[in-house]
């Protein structure tokens, strides 16, 4: 998160090769400013999901000369509001803890508008306070951190 860059590490690498570089301050496209959650795309070495939680949006990073090519993400048109951790299932939808949002959202493949799928999404009345971690077991139950009510909750399959 200090250096603001994401490296790749080859087996026994003593240097790393850096993907992203994070010498710049974040407020450009194509830069981070405090990048959380990552996830590779399994079968591509040149893409990754990077959440950025201080730029509030998850984006598909694709490499190649000069700064990386990103698609960015919203949930129903509204912004994301410091996503923290994502992941996958195994049908290829990508799931966002949307932590200040109290949310979860999903993104069904080739498409970057979400659907609320665990949250109310609001201060009023959230059913979750600051989503942290997300993870799927075998059976694609889906398992949220709360981190101000230091709970973890269990959601049947979605």
């Amino acid at each position: 998160m200090g250096n603001k860059r994401v490296v790749k590490w080859a087996a026994n690498a003593t240097n790393g090769t850096i993907l992203i570089d994070g010498s710049s301050n974040g407020a450009a496209n194509g830069q981070l400013k405090n990048p959380y959650g990552i996830l590779l795309i399994n079968g591509s070495s040149n893409q990754i999901y990077l959440s950025d939680q201080n730029k509030d949006y998850v984006g598909i990073w694709t490499f190649g000369a000069g700064i990386a090519n990103t698609t960015w993400f919203t949930a129903n048109g509204t912004d994301l509001n410091q996503p923290t951790q994502i992941t996958m299932d195994r049908y290829g939808n990508l799931y966002v803890a949307d932590m200040n949002n109290q949310r979860v959202v999903v993104f069904c493949p080739n498409s970057t508008t979400g659907n609320v799928v665990v949250g109310t999404g609001t201060n009023t009345t959230p059913t979750l306070q600051h989503v942290g971690g997300i993870a799927f077991d075998s059976n694609l139950n889906l398992y949220v951190s709360d981190i101000n009510e230091n709970k973890v909750f269990k959601y049947a399959r979605l």
